[in-house]
Protein backbone atom coordinates (compact mmCIF):
# COMPACT_ATOMS: atom_id res chain seq x y z
CA UNK A 1 0.00 0.00 0.00
CA UNK A 2 2.79 2.42 0.95
CA UNK A 3 4.58 1.67 -2.32
CA UNK A 4 1.40 2.42 -4.27
CA UNK A 5 0.90 5.75 -2.44
CA UNK A 6 4.57 6.69 -2.99
CA UNK A 7 4.26 5.86 -6.69
CA UNK A 8 1.17 8.07 -6.98
CA UNK A 9 2.94 10.97 -5.24
CA UNK A 10 5.96 10.69 -7.54
CA UNK A 11 3.68 10.52 -10.58
CA UNK A 12 1.87 13.69 -9.46
CA UNK A 13 5.19 15.51 -8.96
CA UNK A 14 6.35 14.57 -12.46
CA UNK A 15 3.03 15.71 -13.95
CA UNK A 16 3.15 19.02 -12.06
CA UNK A 17 6.71 19.69 -13.27
CA UNK A 18 5.71 18.86 -16.83
CA UNK A 19 2.68 21.16 -16.65
CA UNK A 20 4.57 24.07 -15.10
CA UNK A 21 4.77 27.09 -17.42
CA UNK A 22 8.06 27.15 -19.31
CA UNK A 23 9.99 30.36 -19.60
CA UNK A 24 9.79 31.57 -23.18
CA UNK A 25 12.99 32.57 -24.92
CA UNK A 26 12.76 35.74 -26.94
CA UNK A 27 13.71 35.26 -30.56
CA UNK A 28 16.97 37.02 -31.36
CA UNK A 29 16.48 39.90 -33.78
CA UNK A 30 19.00 40.56 -36.52
CA UNK A 31 19.32 43.99 -38.09
CA UNK A 32 22.15 43.32 -40.54
CA UNK A 33 24.01 40.15 -41.54
CA UNK A 34 23.19 36.99 -39.64
CA UNK A 35 25.87 34.26 -39.56
CA UNK A 36 25.26 30.67 -38.49
CA UNK A 37 27.33 27.50 -38.68
CA UNK A 38 25.57 24.80 -40.66
CA UNK A 39 24.44 21.85 -38.52
CA UNK A 40 27.17 19.16 -38.31
CA UNK A 41 29.47 21.27 -40.48
CA UNK A 42 31.54 21.25 -38.39
CA UNK A 43 30.38 18.52 -36.01
CA UNK A 44 30.71 19.17 -32.30
CA UNK A 45 33.10 16.23 -31.86
CA UNK A 46 35.75 14.88 -34.24
CA UNK A 47 38.46 12.22 -34.12
CA UNK A 48 42.09 12.70 -35.08
CA UNK A 49 42.37 12.39 -38.86
CA UNK A 50 38.61 12.62 -39.42
CA UNK A 51 37.74 14.89 -42.35
CA UNK A 52 34.78 17.23 -42.06
CA UNK A 53 33.29 20.39 -43.66
CA UNK A 54 33.06 23.90 -42.22
CA UNK A 55 30.10 25.76 -43.73
CA UNK A 56 28.55 29.06 -42.67
CA UNK A 57 25.24 30.50 -43.88
CA UNK A 58 25.09 34.31 -44.15
CA UNK A 59 21.84 36.18 -44.69
CA UNK A 60 21.01 39.88 -44.91
CA UNK A 61 18.16 40.63 -42.50
CA UNK A 62 18.37 44.40 -42.93
CA UNK A 63 17.36 46.84 -45.65
CA UNK A 64 20.74 47.78 -47.09
CA UNK A 65 22.41 45.67 -49.82
CA UNK A 66 25.96 44.45 -49.17
CA UNK A 67 27.79 44.53 -52.49
CA UNK A 68 29.99 41.67 -53.68
CA UNK A 69 33.26 41.57 -51.73
CA UNK A 70 32.16 44.22 -49.20
CA UNK A 71 31.67 41.74 -46.36
CA UNK A 72 34.73 39.92 -45.01
CA UNK A 73 34.50 36.89 -42.73
CA UNK A 74 37.35 35.75 -40.48
CA UNK A 75 37.56 32.27 -38.93
CA UNK A 76 39.73 32.65 -35.82
CA UNK A 77 40.81 30.64 -32.79
CA UNK A 78 41.90 27.58 -34.76
CA UNK A 79 45.54 28.28 -35.52
CA UNK A 80 47.47 25.14 -36.47
CA UNK A 81 45.02 22.83 -34.69
CA UNK A 82 43.20 22.13 -37.98
CA UNK A 83 44.46 21.64 -41.52
CA UNK A 84 42.99 22.44 -44.94
CA UNK A 85 40.66 25.28 -44.04
CA UNK A 86 40.36 28.95 -45.06
CA UNK A 87 40.62 31.58 -42.36
CA UNK A 88 39.24 34.46 -44.45
CA UNK A 89 36.47 34.69 -47.07
CA UNK A 90 34.30 37.43 -48.58
CA UNK A 91 30.85 37.39 -50.13
CA UNK A 92 31.06 36.39 -53.79
CA UNK A 93 27.48 37.55 -54.48
CA UNK A 94 25.59 40.67 -53.52
CA UNK A 95 23.70 40.14 -50.28
CA UNK A 96 20.60 42.06 -51.25
CA UNK A 97 18.24 43.61 -48.74
CA UNK A 98 15.74 41.08 -47.42
CA UNK A 99 12.77 43.29 -48.30
CA UNK A 100 13.80 43.27 -51.98
CA UNK A 101 14.46 39.56 -52.47
CA UNK A 102 14.53 36.17 -50.82
CA UNK A 103 18.01 35.52 -52.20
CA UNK A 104 20.04 37.82 -49.95
CA UNK A 105 22.09 34.95 -48.57
CA UNK A 106 25.14 32.83 -49.31
CA UNK A 107 26.79 29.67 -47.96
CA UNK A 108 30.48 30.21 -47.22
CA UNK A 109 32.71 27.15 -47.59
CA UNK A 110 35.63 27.47 -45.19
CA UNK A 111 36.51 23.81 -45.68
CA UNK A 112 35.26 20.69 -47.42
CA UNK A 113 37.63 18.28 -45.73
CA UNK A 114 39.33 19.89 -42.76
CA UNK A 115 41.04 17.59 -40.24
CA UNK A 116 43.24 17.60 -37.18
CA UNK A 117 46.56 15.77 -36.85
CA UNK A 118 47.21 16.77 -33.25
CA UNK A 119 49.13 14.37 -31.08
CA UNK A 120 47.00 14.27 -27.94
CA UNK A 121 46.10 11.79 -25.24
CA UNK A 122 43.11 13.71 -23.82
CA UNK A 123 40.17 15.47 -25.47
CA UNK A 124 41.07 18.94 -26.74
CA UNK A 125 38.66 21.83 -27.38
CA UNK A 126 39.08 24.24 -30.31
CA UNK A 127 37.11 27.48 -29.77
CA UNK A 128 36.20 28.80 -33.24
CA UNK A 129 35.17 32.44 -33.59
CA UNK A 130 33.65 33.70 -36.83
CA UNK A 131 33.79 37.50 -37.22
CA UNK A 132 32.15 39.55 -39.95
CA UNK A 133 33.23 43.04 -41.02
CA UNK A 134 30.98 44.69 -43.59
CA UNK A 135 29.72 47.96 -45.06
CA UNK A 136 26.20 48.98 -44.08
CA UNK A 137 23.96 52.04 -43.95
CA UNK A 138 20.72 53.25 -42.36
CA UNK A 139 18.37 55.93 -43.66
CA UNK A 140 16.05 57.72 -41.22
CA UNK A 141 13.28 60.10 -42.20
CA UNK A 142 11.07 62.18 -39.92
CA UNK A 143 8.46 64.92 -40.17
CA UNK A 144 9.41 68.07 -38.24
CA UNK A 145 7.73 71.39 -37.53
CA UNK A 146 9.36 74.67 -38.58
CA UNK A 147 7.72 77.01 -36.10
CA UNK A 148 8.19 78.79 -32.76
CA UNK A 149 5.21 76.97 -31.32
CA UNK A 150 2.78 74.16 -32.04
CA UNK A 151 -0.31 74.96 -34.09
CA UNK A 152 -3.03 73.25 -36.09
CA UNK A 153 -0.57 73.08 -38.99
CA UNK A 154 2.17 71.18 -37.14
CA UNK A 155 3.49 70.45 -33.65
CA UNK A 156 6.98 70.77 -32.18
CA UNK A 157 5.96 68.48 -29.30
CA UNK A 158 6.79 64.79 -29.00
CA UNK A 159 9.30 62.38 -30.47
CA UNK A 160 9.42 62.60 -34.26
CA UNK A 161 10.91 59.12 -34.68
CA UNK A 162 8.26 56.48 -35.31
CA UNK A 163 8.48 52.70 -35.65
CA UNK A 164 9.06 52.87 -39.40
CA UNK A 165 11.25 56.01 -39.46
CA UNK A 166 14.48 54.02 -39.93
CA UNK A 167 15.38 51.46 -42.54
CA UNK A 168 16.31 48.20 -40.81
CA UNK A 169 19.97 48.22 -39.78
CA UNK A 170 22.12 47.71 -36.66
CA UNK A 171 22.56 51.49 -36.21
CA UNK A 172 19.54 53.79 -36.10
CA UNK A 173 18.14 57.12 -34.97
CA UNK A 174 16.27 56.23 -31.79
CA UNK A 175 14.89 59.67 -30.92
CA UNK A 176 14.39 63.11 -32.52
CA UNK A 177 12.84 65.98 -30.59
CA UNK A 178 12.34 69.71 -31.15
CA UNK A 179 12.50 72.68 -28.83
CA UNK A 180 12.55 76.48 -29.17
CA UNK A 181 14.89 78.87 -27.40
CA UNK A 182 14.07 82.48 -28.26
CA UNK A 183 14.09 82.63 -32.05
CA UNK A 184 16.12 79.43 -32.45
CA UNK A 185 14.62 76.07 -33.36
CA UNK A 186 16.67 73.20 -31.97
CA UNK A 187 16.59 69.58 -33.15
CA UNK A 188 18.21 66.89 -31.05
CA UNK A 189 18.55 63.33 -32.31
CA UNK A 190 20.25 60.23 -30.92
CA UNK A 191 22.33 57.75 -32.90
CA UNK A 192 22.45 54.30 -31.27
CA UNK A 193 23.82 50.83 -31.96
CA UNK A 194 20.87 48.43 -31.58
CA UNK A 195 22.71 45.32 -32.83
CA UNK A 196 24.98 42.88 -31.04
CA UNK A 197 28.21 43.98 -32.74
CA UNK A 198 30.44 47.05 -32.89
CA UNK A 199 30.32 50.16 -35.07
CA UNK A 200 33.28 51.71 -36.91
CA UNK A 201 33.86 54.44 -39.48
CA UNK A 202 33.09 53.22 -43.02
CA UNK A 203 36.75 53.71 -44.04
CA UNK A 204 37.96 51.26 -41.38
CA UNK A 205 40.31 48.60 -42.76
CA UNK A 206 38.93 45.22 -41.68
CA UNK A 207 42.26 43.36 -41.87
CA UNK A 208 44.01 46.01 -39.75
CA UNK A 209 41.13 45.98 -37.29
CA UNK A 210 41.39 42.20 -36.88
CA UNK A 211 45.09 42.73 -36.12
CA UNK A 212 44.11 45.23 -33.38
CA UNK A 213 46.01 48.09 -35.01
CA UNK A 214 45.57 51.26 -32.97
CA UNK A 215 44.85 53.40 -36.03
CA UNK A 216 41.67 51.39 -36.68
CA UNK A 217 40.60 50.83 -33.07
CA UNK A 218 40.21 54.60 -32.60
CA UNK A 219 37.50 54.60 -35.30
CA UNK A 220 35.05 52.69 -33.10
CA UNK A 221 31.63 54.24 -32.38
CA UNK A 222 31.73 56.70 -35.29
CA UNK A 223 29.47 56.88 -38.33
CA UNK A 224 29.56 58.94 -41.49
CA UNK A 225 26.53 61.20 -41.45
CA UNK A 226 24.70 63.21 -44.07
CA UNK A 227 21.66 65.32 -43.17
CA UNK A 228 19.21 66.50 -45.80
CA UNK A 229 17.08 69.21 -44.18
CA UNK A 230 15.27 70.16 -47.39
CA UNK A 231 17.11 73.46 -47.60
CA UNK A 232 15.94 74.71 -44.19
CA UNK A 233 19.40 76.00 -43.24
CA UNK A 234 20.09 73.95 -40.12
CA UNK A 235 23.61 73.83 -38.69
CA UNK A 236 24.60 70.73 -36.72
CA UNK A 237 27.16 69.89 -34.05
CA UNK A 238 28.00 67.10 -31.64
CA UNK A 239 27.23 67.41 -27.94
CA UNK A 240 30.73 66.20 -27.06
CA UNK A 241 34.12 67.11 -28.50
CA UNK A 242 35.45 64.48 -30.86
CA UNK A 243 38.28 64.25 -33.36
CA UNK A 244 35.62 63.75 -36.05
CA UNK A 245 32.92 66.36 -36.41
CA UNK A 246 30.02 67.55 -38.54
CA UNK A 247 30.70 70.46 -40.87
CA UNK A 248 27.35 71.97 -41.75
CA UNK A 249 25.18 68.95 -42.49
CA UNK A 250 27.72 66.20 -43.20
CA UNK A 251 30.83 64.65 -41.69
CA UNK A 252 31.36 62.17 -38.87
CA UNK A 253 29.33 61.74 -35.71
CA UNK A 254 29.93 59.58 -32.67
CA UNK A 255 27.16 57.45 -31.25
CA UNK A 256 25.10 59.72 -29.02
CA UNK A 257 23.27 63.00 -29.49
CA UNK A 258 23.58 65.46 -32.36
CA UNK A 259 22.16 69.00 -32.10
CA UNK A 260 20.95 70.99 -35.12
CA UNK A 261 19.77 74.62 -34.91
CA UNK A 262 17.99 77.12 -37.19
CA UNK A 263 17.04 80.77 -36.77
CA UNK A 264 13.29 81.42 -37.00
CA UNK A 265 11.15 84.38 -38.02
CA UNK A 266 7.40 83.77 -38.43
CA UNK A 267 7.52 80.35 -40.15
CA UNK A 268 4.83 77.83 -39.40
CA UNK A 269 4.87 74.73 -41.62
CA UNK A 270 5.81 71.03 -41.58
CA UNK A 271 8.97 69.75 -43.25
CA UNK A 272 10.91 66.52 -43.74
CA UNK A 273 14.42 65.77 -42.48
CA UNK A 274 16.38 62.81 -43.84
CA UNK A 275 19.45 61.43 -42.05
CA UNK A 276 21.85 58.98 -43.72
CA UNK A 277 24.28 56.93 -41.62
CA UNK A 278 27.14 54.91 -43.17
CA UNK A 279 29.42 52.61 -41.17
CA UNK A 280 31.37 49.38 -40.90
CA UNK A 281 29.72 46.78 -38.70
CA UNK A 282 31.63 44.01 -36.91
CA UNK A 283 29.87 41.03 -35.35
CA UNK A 284 30.87 37.55 -34.15
CA UNK A 285 29.47 34.07 -33.49
CA UNK A 286 31.31 31.12 -32.00
CA UNK A 287 31.32 27.33 -31.94
CA UNK A 288 33.59 24.83 -30.22
CA UNK A 289 34.90 21.54 -31.60
CA UNK A 290 36.08 18.80 -29.30
CA UNK A 291 38.93 16.74 -30.74
CA UNK A 292 39.07 13.16 -29.43
CA UNK A 293 42.39 11.27 -29.35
Amino acid sequence: MRKAILFLILTLIVLLIGCAPQEKKEAETFYGLKMSFVENAPPETIAIGQKFPIYVDVENFGEWPVKQGKAIFYLQGIGQNLKDYANKLSNSVELVAKKDSLTGKQRLVFANAAYSDLSITNPFTIPMVLTSCYDYATIAEASICISKQSSEICSIEGDKIKEDSNTIGPVKITSLTESVEGNTLKLGFTIANVGNGKVYMPETNCDALMNNEASELTKENYVKIDINDGGQGFKCRLLSKDFASIEGLSGYASLGTVICTKKLSDENYPSIIKISLEYKYVDSVSKSITVMP
